[in-house]
Parts: structure tokens; C-alpha cells; sequence
């Protein structure tokens, strides 16, 4: 069957999907930007709509087909007022998902807020990725447009919508749902008139990959009509000779003219202004100020040059600082140059760079909380070839409570698509559709003063790219002069972490594992039992192995339970691991089933305690397959809080069961292959760092004389 969305609380069949290339990922997640020319100002009134309207103007997604219908790239169809709608995506291979629950192996999705039986759009690409962001065309403009959208992840999200009259932006809003990731409505309204002539809808950020999710039937309205209630608008879109739709956070206003954080470290991200491209080589670029910036708010702007020699320096505007600069040249060719700014009173709506003529890309962020003089210090590195994985050097903050801000770019014949890791907080990725450069921004809280920041590699392919880093102080303290840091820093090694005691206050404790459980064939149906002495409140886990290399063949999750993630790989032997969750209730079953097409499969349930009711804080994954041994670590996570606890899941598939081996750093909980089939399953688990700590990276290897395909996951529960 084609990928569906798995178990998520009160469903069967949402899916997760945050063990793909490197978030994640994502995930960021982050929101792919539409590239459109722009015209002339436009200055209507937008509203932000956050509930239907009862419209009988309706884009229903059954038109297409049944569940798990394949849909293209680019297709089209009809409201039920008859107006034709163009809807185009990233890329093919979206599929419609019907919502659960439903008679079983019709529906393909379920998490709250969506409504049982609708048929979405999903934006899967069938494999580990998505398709997003989405883009609706209309044949006669509208008022108002708006639609249900949900990530493909049981987690808090945040959601955007801009519309267009022609290629003019006429406004843009976010909106985030609740902590387990509520489907919500998002809408806009044009209350000037009936202008809007498109809409693109997307994620800007996501616990998984931003460009995953679906969306419900779309809400249509050609008449004015009645406003919405009053909401906070983001400002329109600033254009620029080569500005581009960009998703732009909600600002609140505040008649403070300079933001004062509450406390050190409550550095915020504002926003990003559009990607900056063109279709030649010029000898100037104008890069867009971001929505919502306020005095104090500290400006990054990075420019993108074909330059393998650096030689092509840009002059930058009056109050500029650059802080570094990274150089890479072997056929593909980039130098990446960043600079630094403090935002006065009073911004132009763009900054403009002059260089010698040609190919150049840029973009800039801005963050609130900094200091007057913002920048500790920077790194950076360059790399380029086929498979590129890249990470700007390790940092070590002088002072408590510092942001550390990423930066990455690539170059190749066309734009090259970066994948960035999950741990980070997405903030733009976009490939132009104009030029071979593609750009991303990320930022995560840096650990204490004295204390090497984790390195986060992104990756991309067939191009040349760099990485930087910038460690911003919070406005609270002063820091040195920038200075930039010529060469990775070693990162502390991994130190055993202690297994949690159950009697500490907060602590959460390991309760037990259920029984191993294989199979001598393929089947239909996993049953996994449940431990012994489990309690009402317990959080329980489940990993369920199936022979499958695309996460084509996915389990059905039983009502309750939550997806986590999946990872797969597939290079002969296969593997996709599928992790879900449950809080277990006063009264359990003995035992849970799952149900999946006729495969060979196995699984394992463990149960701890002390966990909340929400108790999946993030998750990461990775999956690899090789020769004998194998090795493979989860990567790192960063807990949002202290005193959680971390889970490692391993999972190995051959012609017989490889024998897995774990850190002895870790506590084993389970360590078994299977007598009847190809797998083997180990679970282990050690208490997390600090909040906002990096957590170490603990491999587990698996042997078998043929090679073995391996994945290996890891759950922060808090």
C-alpha cells in the first residue's frame, strides 16, 4: 500500500516522519519558499480567518479519487461553486488520505481536529519527505480562502498562508497549533475585495519535515462579505527586484520602541525576509527586511556569491558589519559572506549590496534579545561532492543564555536541496528557481559558558556548500568583539549517563519489556504484549520492524496509540522501523495488535514511569546498511527541560539475525534476534542531559558474515 499517516492519540493511521535524510527532519522543519516575480504595491486589507465560514463554495479533495490515490505534481479540478482551481505542489506522488477511523485499510490518516471520513490532501511524497508547500490557483479571485491543515506529526506546528493577486503579495498569516498537534483552521480574507487570485499553504515549522501534511476540503468565497473577527496580521510581503513570498511570524505590537528580554537568554527569533535572486549575473543585490523588526533586533543577512576565490567582495550598505566570510571552489563554486547589523528606529525595506557582475543569493533573518554588541563569535567550513554532509564547527559560548544561529548554502547547476538536522529550529530553506543556490537558517539555544556546542551537519548533493555558525549574546550581558573561530573545536566525548532513579523526585524509572515477538512467515497482524506491571499513567512504546525499505507497508496503530517516527533504508536488506507511543490507562489489555499487509514484521512494547501526559518531548533516527559490522547512532537530541529520559530503539535486518551490540554506556533493556527470521531488536535507555543540552551519540553495531541493514532511533520522554 502507498505510505499513510500512522498511529496518532484517538486514530489508527497517522504517520510520522522524522527520521528522514538529517531533519530531521525537519524539520525544521521549515517552509519552502514559492518564487514569483513581483509588480506594483498592493495595499488591501487582509484578516486572518481561524474558523470555516459555512461556505458552499467548496474544493473537495474526493474529486481526485479514493484513499490513497497517487496524484502528480500539477493537476487541477472544480468547487462546487464551478470555479476551476490549479493546484500545484513541489513535487508527484501526494496521495489522498481518507481520515480515520474507517472500515479497516480504507483510511490512511487520523490526529485530532481532523474530521472522520474526509478525504485530505497529503503532501507525502511516498517516501521520507513531502511536497509541500501547496499552491492554489483560481480562474476568478476570491475573498477569502482557508482550509483544516495538520502536520504529519504528533506535535506542536506552525502553519502559513499567503495570498497573491497575480504575482503581488497581498499578505501572509501563521498560526500554531496546541502541543500535540491539533489540525487548525487557517484562513484569509481580503476585506478590500474579491483580489485574491492564489494561495500558497505550508508549515513553517514542525517537529518532522516542514514540507509534510495535509489539508482538508478549501473553503472558497467570491463575495466580501462580513470581516473576521479581529486578528494580528503580518505585514505585507516587501518587495524587492526579486523578491519572493516568504512565511513571516505574527509580531505582536508593543509601544516599547527597543524589545527588553525577560530574563538572559530569551534571545527570539522575528523572521526572514524573502529569498533575493535573479535570473543573471548583476552587480547589486537588494535584500528584504524582515516583517515585524524592531529597534535592538539584531539583523543577519547572507549573501551567496559564485566565487571560488572570494575575490568578489560585496560592498556592504553604511552599518554593516561583516563578521566572516567561507570559500568553496571545485567546479561548483560558492562564497558565503555574512554580515551583522543592530536595527535602528527606523529600517528601509530592503539593504543593498553592490559586487562585481554576477551570480549572486541572499537572505536575512532577524532575532530579538541580543546585545548591543551582539556577535561572541562565528565558524564555518566548506565541502563539496556527490553526497556532501557539512557542519560548521563546534563553539563555545563565553557567556550563559547565548543563541547560536546557522547558516548554510549550496551551489550546483540547479539549486540543490539542503536537508538540515532536526534538532534545529528550521527558520528558511529555499531553491531558487532562477540561479543554482539554495539557502537555509536554523538557530538552537547554545549550551553554558565553557561548554562546546553540538555541530549539526546538513546535507546536500552533487554541489558545492558551506556551513556557519554565529553565537549571539542575550541583551543582558556584553560580550567581546565578533572573532571568528578558524577550526572545529573538539566536542566533549560521550560519558556514561546514569540510569534513572525512581525514587528521586521527577525521575522516571524503566518499568519493563514485554515479550519479543516473530513470526515463521509473512503476516497480516503483529500482536505485542504488554508488560507486567504496568500502571495508569505509565508510558508505553512500542517498535515494530517490518521487512520494508520504503515505509511503503505501514502498521495500523490500535485507538490510543501515537505515532512516533519511522526510519527505513533499503539497499537489499531492509528495514523500516515504525516507533508508537501510548499513556497507558487504569485498565490495559493484555496485549495490543497491529495490522500491516502480508510481511514478514516483529516487535517489542517496554513501559516506563514518571513521564507526563504528554511525554514525548523529540525523537530522532537514522538508518544504514553495510557490510559486517554495521555501526549506527541516533543523532543527538537537545532535552527542552531537565530530568528527562532517553530511549534508544535498534532495529537489524539480514538473512538471519544479526547480533546487535549496544554502548555499555547505555542501560540495556532488551537485546534479542529473532530464531525464525531475519531481525534483531535491542532497547536501551540513559538519563538525558540538561535542559538545552546536547545529548551524546551512543552507536550500536550489527554483525552477520552477509551485512546487515540497521536503524537506530532515539525518544526523549519529559
Amino acid at each position: 500500500m502507498t505510505a499513510a499517516r500512522g498511529g496518532f492519540s484517538g486514530g489508527n493511521c497517522r504517520k510520522h516522519r522524522f527520521g528522514r535524510i538529517a531533519v530531521i527532519q525537519i524539520l525544521f522543519a521549515s517552509i519552502a519558499v514559492i518564487l514569483l516575480a513581483t509588480t506594483s504595491s498592493w495595499a488591501d486589507s487582509m484578516a486572518l480567518v481561524s474558523s470555516p465560514s459555512g461556505s458552499s463554495n467548496n474544493l473537495p479533495w474526493s474529486q481526485f479519487g479514493a484513499n490513497e490515490t497517487v496524484l502528480g505534481q500539477n493537476f487541477s479540478g472544480s468547487s462546487t461553486g464551478a470555479t476551476t482551481v490549479s493546484v500545484n505542489l513541489s513535487g508527484p506522488n501526494s496521495v489522498l488520505a481518507v481520515v480515520c477511523p474507517a472500515s479497516p485499510r480504507t483510511c490512511s490518516w487520523s490526529g485530532p481536529g481532523m474530521p472522520s471520513g474526509d478525504t485530505l490532501l497529503w503532501t507525502s511524497n511516498g517516501k521520507n519527505g513531502g511536497n509541500g508547500p501547496l499552491t492554489l490557483s483560481f480562474n476568478r479571485a476570491q475573498s477569502t480562502v482557508g482550509a483544516l491543515i495538520e502536520a504529519d506529526g504528533s506535535s506542536e506546528f506552525t502553519a502559513m498562508i499567503q495570498a497573491f493577486n497575480g504575482s503581488t503579495s497581498l499578505g501572509s498569516f501563521t498560526a500554531t497549533s496546541d502541543s500535540k498537534g491539533t489540525a487548525i483552521y487557517l484562513g484569509i480574507n481580503d476585506q478590500t475585495a474579491a483580489n485574491i487570485t492564489s494561495v500558497t499553504l505550508g508549515l513553517v515549522s514542525a517537529m518532522g519535515t516542514a514540507t509534510d501534511f495535509a489539508i482538508d476540503t478549501v473553503s472558497l468565497n467570491a463575495a466580501l462579505g462580513a470581516a473576521p473577527p479581529p486578528a494580528t496580521p503580518v505585514p505585507t510581503a516587501i518587495r524587492t527586484a526579486t523578491a519572493t513570498p516568504t512565511p513571516a511570524p505574527i509580531i505582536q505590537p508593543t509601544a516599547a520602541p527597543t524589545p527588553v528580554p525577560s530574563s538572559p537568554g530569551s534571545i527570539t527569533f522575528v523572521g526572514v525576509g524573502p529569498l533575493a535572486d535573479s535570473s543573471g549575473a548583476v552587480s547589486a543585490i537588494s535584500v528584504g527586511l524582515p516583517s515585524g523588526v524592531e529597534a535592538g533586533d539584531v539583523l543577519i543577512t547572507e549573501l551567496v556569491i559564485y566565487d571560488g576565490s572570494a575575490t568578489d567582495v560585496p560592498t556592504p550598505p553604511i552599518g554593516w558589519t561583516n563578521l566572516r566570510r567561507d570559500t568553496e571552489n571545485s567546479g561548483n563554486k560558492a562564497s558565503s559572506w555574512i554580515y551583522y547589523r543592530v536595527a535602528g528606529a527606523s529600517e528601509p525595506a530592503s539593504y543593498t549590496w553592490a559586487i562585481g557582475s554576477n551570480w549572486i543569493a541572499g537572505v536575512m533573518g532577524a532575532w530579538r534579545g541580543g546585545s548591543s554588541t551582539p556577535v561572541d563569535k562565528a565558524s564555518g567550513a566548506t565541502a563539496a561532492g556527490i553526497a556532501v554532509s557539512l557542519a560548521a564547527p563546534s563553539q563555545v559560548p563565553g557567556l550563559n543564555g547565548e543563541l547560536q544561529v546557522y547558516l548554510y548554502a549550496a551551489q550546483s547547476g540547479s539549486a540543490p536541496a539542503i536537508s538540515i538536522s532536526n534538532s534545529l529550529n528550521g527558520r528558511f530553506n529555499s531553491r531558487s528557481s532562477k540561479e543554482g543556490f539554495t539557502l537555509a537558517l536554523a538557530d538552537t539555544t547554545a549550551p553554558s559558558a565553557g561548554s562546546a556546542s553540538p555541530t549539526y551537519p546538513a546535507t546536500t548533493s552533487n554541489a558545492a556548500m558551506t556551513a556557519q555558525a554565529i553565537l549571539l549574546i542575550p541583551g543582558t550581558q556584553t560580550g567581546p568583539a565578533p572573532t571568528a573561530v578558524p577550526a572545529p573545536t573538539a566536542a566533549p566525548a560521550p560519558t556514561a549517563a546514569p540510569t534513572p532513579a525512581p525514587n528521586s523526585s521527577g525521575a522516571m524509572s524503566f518499568v519493563g519489556m514485554g515479550s519479543f515477538t516473530d513470526f515463521s512467515g509473512p503476516i497480516s497482524s503483529v500482536t505485542l504484549p504488554l508488560p507486567g506491571g504496568v500502571r495508569s499513567g505509565d508510558t508505553l512504546v512500542a517498535q515494530i520492524i517490518v521487512y520494508d525499505g520504503t515505509a511503503s507497508d505501514m502498521p495500523i496503530a490500535p485507538s490510543g496509540w501515537g505515532s512516533i517516527r519511522h526510519d527505513s533504508v533499503n539497499t537489499g536488506n531492509k528495514i523500516t522501523s515504525w516507533l508508537y507511543y501510548k499513556v497507558a490507562g487504569s485498565s490495559e489489555p493484555a496485549s495490543y495488535g497491529w495490522s500491516l499487509g502480508s510481511n514478514w514484521a516483529a516487535g517489542v512494547m517496554g513501559a516506563w514511569r514518571g513521564a507526563s501526559s504528554s511525554p514525548i518531548d523529540k525523537s530522532s533516527g537514522t538508518a544504514t546498511a553495510g557490510g559486517n559490522p554495521v555501526s549506527d547512532a541516533a543523532p543527538s537530541l537537545v532535552p527542552a527541560g531537565n530530568g528527562e529520559l532517553q530511549l534508544y530503539f535498534y532495529a537489524s535486518q539480514s538473512a538471519s539475525a544479526p547480533t546487535l551490540t549496544v554502548s555499555n554506556a547505555l542501560s540495556k533493556r532488551l537485546d534479542m534476534g529473532s530464531s525464525r527470521e531475519g531481525f534483531s531488536l535491542a532497547v536501551a535507555d540513559a538519563a538525558a542531559p540538561g535542559a538545552n543540552v546536547a545529548s551524546p551519540t551512543y552507536a550500536a553495531s550489527a554483525s552477520f558474515a552477509g551485512g546487515a541493514a540497521m536503524t537506530a532511533q532515539a525518544v526523549l520522554l519529559h
